[in-house]
């Protein structure tokens, strides 16, 4: 056969089986939910649950009305391509598996980001084509119950690992398809760990747990990528052991040890616009729980009214976090969130909610990689009924090197604190001339 006409023909033969892995990958994935039970193919790692799921697909294939042309080894190779694809992330399963990497960003099919040891760099890993990062994209919606197509182009949920996972394509996104994956962290960071890292120092670590102690109500705000959520998860951890907390989440990243917890998420609609459940929902439902501590992974939206109203009628030692650039853009930032609700509450009506509810807003920074309280303020109502903010702590900067990272000093106001900290202070039998 001349040497064309070889070549010719083993193109079309390896097309011809190609086109045959796309049909049966697309039955198997069409009839593979009906053997699993609702369970995600995605936490299917060991050899056992790996060895089951190939049982699934010999089944499904076994079963079909058109017989399919593949030999046996072809199968088997066929069954260990999807068993892989549908139980890992492929191509980006080393950056999961890599635990100095905490956020993973696809920008398109051959442009991928990491945040490692909080510095941004472009990794020399890609996908093959667009279609391949798109299938990805897919197939992770679908692992996690949504669907990702021209009707339905965002989807955020949590992997089961409780990594957060959001994948937005076509019309919306101007490039093929992006996904973004913020890695949940398996160590368990502690306070100690925020000092290692000079996010903060022991004084304001002791003072800190005090307050939560004290049932103060704070919140931890910051702008994107400065760990507000960590933060929270570490100071949440000094709440006592016994306290029942409930908490609210869009998307469970919480790490609490104690004996009592209940984690509470919310959902989305459904494809006919059904059994949305949103975070105003559950915080109401919460107030219900008898809860000893409420604590809302991130209020961003009018849930700030119900927040701050459970505040002020004897849910102390509440927590949340803000998205926000400085306490004071903080208070702003709650204001708006307020007026989202509809009600027309005036400037200073919202303010004493705020001054009356909130005892300390905890501000964090991130510059050059490196994550470090800029600020501590008190909050509370002055002899007027008015919002007033004392700094306690501050970070002074002494210096910025070449990678934009700072060095400085944490520096304790001359201040003390307002009457509502002293009393909570005091009624958990804790010394506030200790600490201010």
């Amino acid at each position: 056969m001349p040497r064309d006409n070889q070549k010719n023909s083993m193109e079309k033969e390896i097309s011809r089986i190609e086109n045959e892995e796309e049909r049966l990958k697309n039955i198997i994935q069409g009839n593979l939910s009906q053997y699993l039970g609702g369970r995600n193919p995605f936490t299917m790692n060991t050899k056992e649950e790996r060895e089951q799921l190939r049982g699934y697909m010999i089944e499904i294939v076994s079963g079909m009305s058109e017989p399919t042309f593949l030999r046996r080894f072809q199968l088997e190779d066929f069954y260990d391509r999807l068993i892989m694809d549908l139980t890992s992330l492929g191509v980006l399963s080393e950056l999961l598996e890599d635990d100095s990497v905490s956020e993973i960003m696809v920008n398109g099919y051959d442009d991928i980001w990491v945040e490692r040891n909080g510095r941004t760099e472009k990794t020399d890993i890609a996908f093959r084509n667009e279609e391949e990062l798109f299938d990805m994209g897919v197939r992770i919606a679908r692992n996690v119950g949504r669907n990702l197509d021209m009707r339905n182009t965002m989807v955020d949920a949590r992997l089961p690992d409780m990594s957060r996972v959001n994948i937005i394509t076509s019309p919306n996104y101007l490039g093929d398809t992006a996904i973004t994956i913020r890695k949940f962290n398996k160590k368990r960071l502690t306070i100690d760990d925020l000092i290692e890292g000079n996010t903060l120092n022991e004084e304001i670590a002791d003072f800190l747990k005090a307050a939560v102690i004290s049932k103060a109500n704070i919140l931890v705000s910051g702008g994107t990528n400065t760990g507000k959520t960590t933060n929270l998860n570490i100071l949440s951890n000094f709440i006592p052991k016994e306290e029942r907390v409930i908490t609210i989440e869009d998307s469970a990243e919480l790490q609490l040890t104690g004996d009592h917890i209940l984690s509470l998420e919310t959902t989305e609609a459904n494809a006919e616009g059904e059994g949305e459940v949103t975070m105003t929902d559950l915080l109401k439902n919460t107030l219900r729980m008898n809860p000893s501590r409420i604590i809302v992974g991130e209020v961003r939206d009018h849930t700030a009214y119900d927040l701050l109203n459970s505040m002020n009628t004897g849910h102390d030692g509440a927590m949340s976090t803000v998205h926000a650039n400085s306490p004071n853009d903080c208070v702003i930032r709650l204001n708006n969130m307020i007026s989202e609700r509809g009600y027309n509450f005036s400037l200073e009506t919202v303010y004493a909610m705020i001054g009356a509810g909130v005892d300390l807003i905890i501000q964090l920074y991130e510059q050059g990689g490196q994550r470090y309280i800029s600020e501590i303020s008190q909050v509370y109502l002055g002899k007027d009924r008015t919002l007033e903010m004392d700094t306690l702590f501050r970070f002074e900067i002494d210096k910025i090197n070449e990678n934009g990272r700072v060095t400085g000093e944490f520096v304790k106001a001359n201040v003390k604190l307002n009457q509502d900290m002293l009393l909570k202070f005091r009624r958990r039998n804790i010394n506030p001339e200790d600490y201010f």
